[in-house]
């Protein structure tokens, strides 16, 4: 396992990685406070807090191709795999954006 992440760079590229992930995530806290709260977590382990029960939003999520859990309370855990790419994200980012465009909140 240890040379499989040294050989793939596969550290470094979780890394920049995690950073996209977080950057499309706070847009998406801006773009709609009536239902975030906050981005929390490091690297590709990432958390939208929000500001009701994540179960119904993680229901349409995964209905509408996206796999997520609850974690801590409030908030819907993103973890990709460390080999995630760009495309991934920017995929996971556009069922998360028009599943909450289409979100009335409970």
């Amino acid at each position: 396992v240890l040379d499989v992440l040294e050989r793939e760079n596969l550290i470094s590229a979780s890394n920049k990685m995690g950073a996209h992930l977080k950057d499309k995530l706070s847009i998406l806290l801006n773009q709609h406070p009536e239902i975030c709260t906050e981005v929390r977590g490091r690297g590709l382990m990432l958390a939208l807090a929000l500001k009701f029960d994540p179960s119904i939003l993680i229901q349409h999520l995964r209905e509408n191709g996206l796999l997520v859990v609850g974690a801590g309370g409030h908030a819907i855990r993103f973890l990709p795999p460390l080999t995630v790419k760009e495309e991934e994200i920017e995929t996971a980012m556009e069922i998360v954006k028009k599943t909450l465009l289409n979100f009335k909140t409970p």
